[in-house]
This record gives C-alpha cells, sequence and structure tokens, in this order.
C-alpha cells in the first residue's frame, strides 16, 4: 500500500488520464473505444489509489488511538504503589521508630 502510494502513481494517472481524454476528443470510431477503454482502467487505477490513501489515515489514526492509550496506562501505573513498595516503606518507618526508642 504504502508503496503505492510513494510511487506518485495518482499523479500519473491524472496525466495520463488528461492525455487520454484529448486522443479520444481526437479521434473517431474504434480507436476511440479502445481509448475509453484504456481511460477506465486509469480511473480505477486512480480509485484505488484514493482508497489506499483512506486506509493508510485510518491506520495512522489507530496507531495514534493505541499510542495514546498506552501512554494513559504507563502514567496511570506510575501513579499507583506496588504492595512491595508499601511493605518496604513500613519496614523503614518500624526500623526508624524501633532505632528512636532505642
Amino acid at each position: 500500500m504504502v508503496s503505492r502510494l510513494e510511487s506518485g502513481e495518482s499523479e500519473g494517472s491524472r496525466e495520463e488520464a488528461c492525455h487520454v481524454v484529448k486522443a479520444v476528443q481526437a479521434s473517431r470510431g474504434l480507436k476511440s473505444a479502445a481509448l475509453l477503454r484504456e481511460l477506465f482502467n486509469i480511473i480505477e487505477r486512480g480509485a484505488e489509489s484514493e482508497s489506499s490513501w483512506s486506509e493508510m489515515g485510518k491506520v495512522f489514526q489507530d496507531r495514534r488511538r493505541l499510542v495514546e492509550s498506552e501512554r494513559k496506562r504507563i502514567a496511570e501505573m506510575r501513579q499507583y504503589t506496588t504492595a512491595e513498595q508499601a511493605l518496604a516503606l513500613a519496614e523503614e518507618i518500624a526500623t526508624l521508630i524501633r532505632e528512636a526508642r532505642a
């Protein structure tokens, strides 16, 4: 998907379509029908490119939401005291009390 978007395919497709339209306008008969088929193929490729851009936008939005959610989760984890930290604090306080009595 990214390679199609980076290739600039849609820009080339527009130029190619304009060229074919001008050729259709200048031609008559069977050549005109073949040129119209070519034009429709160009239009389909352009639609696929547009679809790729839309899909890429959705992927970026999903990634942004995931990163934001993970950032919030990590921030919340840092706000909580673990049981080990609480026990270590309690032991430190108990030690200080014992030393103060001695």
